[in-house]
């Protein structure tokens, strides 16, 4: 028997299977204490507008007459008529025939990527979110990292071949999100290079005024690029798994493509599920949305000013539920990831989990109630590493 060779190319594990490891020999000491600022997995119960909503489709599902099946591939056309409105209602236009729904950016961040042809050349900007680069070296593509400045803006490598770039903004992990100049320049050098853009719009509800919330604001991106997001991070559906992508018109073949393998591949997301999602997109889901934001948002700013108070440096984007931020002088980020979960209870993620190969940063999560930051923040300013 002969197995995908590609394999090979990855680490043992997925690092966050490692940081569950690292958990659970934590909890062993620390019992309910410890506190898991690890995995970027939210905390906070759904919204009550999502939970009535799915209440009554679940309802309907118990009639002869509301029972649903399998969804319709790429989705049920209320809730892609709902996502079109969430467009247009920000002054962007996308069409409904371009919009593909998925079980979540995860999953459809390989799909895509599959689409392309195998040893492509993917440029991955660093650091960034381990699943991107590891899908496409399953897929058989060739990853080329390209560094991130100080302030961890990437810009593009004009006169580099590339087949497609993986954006992130606000990025996973720093927080840091592209301006219009910025994602401009690489419109411009996708353009230049006969490459397509795989923007990962999954932490765009975090973005503050004055940043573009999709690639689709630069001029000529959608000759260049799909945009996929997420309901996970901002509506709380990393349990249901919900998402989807804009596939636009201009990059026919890709979207030809994209409807035939979901043909072969995909049933569909849940008719439940899918109208929870409608729920999201409802004025008073918006709102929830909004409130439930700044409440990770401020969580962030509270560990960063923690981190502050000890003298250490971290990513100045602060439009993300993550802290990203350099070890203290004389610590790798394992073993200062270590010293956080032995000694102070902690679970963060070391920062070569996210191609940062130097091994100088780690990422603690505000994807927590507030009890628990304020207590990690109090453990993080009393706490001499020094010693």
């Amino acid at each position: 028997m002969k197995y995908n060779e590609n394999f090979r190319k990855l680490s043992d594990s997925y690092v966050f299977a490692g940081i569950n490891a690292r958990k659970a020999t934590a909890k062993e000491k620390w019992g309910d204490k410890l506190l898991d600022l690890g995995v970027g997995d939210v905390k906070l119960p759904l919204f009550p507008v999502v939970a009535e909503e799915m209440k009554k489709a679940l309802d309907e599902m118990t009639t002869p007459s509301g029972f649903k099946g399998y969804s319709p591939s790429s989705g049920y056309d209320f809730l892609k008529e709902a996502i079109a409105k969430d467009y247009s209602d920000k002054g962007v236009t996308v069409r409904k025939s371009e919009i593909y729904v998925n079980d979540g950016a995860k999953d459809e961040l390989y799909d895509i990527f599959g689409l392309l042809n195998p040893d492509s050349r993917i440029i991955v900007p660093t650091p960034c979110y381990p699943a991107v680069a590891e899908a496409n070296l399953l897929l058989g593509n060739e990853v080329i990292y390209v560094d991130s400045d100080e302030d961890f803006i990437p810009y593009p490598p004009f006169g580099t071949a590339a087949d497609a770039v993986y954006l992130c903004s606000p990025s996973n992990p720093s927080g840091t999100a592209l301006d219009y100049k910025t994602l401009s320049l690489w419109v411009n050098y996708a353009i230049s290079a006969n490459a397509v853009i795989v923007f990962d719009g999954a932490y765009s509800d975090f973005l503050s005024d004055g940043y573009p919330d999709s690639i689709f604001r630069i001029p000529n991106a959608k000759r260049c690029s799909i945009e996929v997001r997420s309901f996970s991070k901002g509506y709380g559906f990393t349990g249901l798994r919900l998402g989807y992508s804009v596939i636009p018109e201009e990059l026919s073949e890709a979207g030809k493509f994209k409807k035939r393998k979901s043909g072969c591949t995909d049933n569909g997301v849940s008719y439940v599920t899918q109208r929870g999602g409608l729920s999201c997109l409802s004025d008073e889901g918006r709102r929830e949305m909004k409130k439930r934001v700044k409440y990770y948002k401020d969580n962030a700013e509270i560990l960063r000013q923690a981190l502050k108070s000890k003298g250490l440096k971290y990513a100045t984007g602060d439009d993300s539920p993550y802290v990203y931020a350099r070890c203290p002088e004389g610590f790798s980020d394992e073993s200062f990831c270590g010293l956080l979960s032995d000694k102070l209870g902690i679970i963060a993620t070391p920062g070569k989990g996210f191609n940062q190969q130097k091994g100088d940063y780690f990422r603690l999560s505000a994807f927590s109630p507030r009890k628990t930051i304020f207590e990690a923040s109090d453990r993080l300013s009393e706490f001499n590493w020094l010693k």
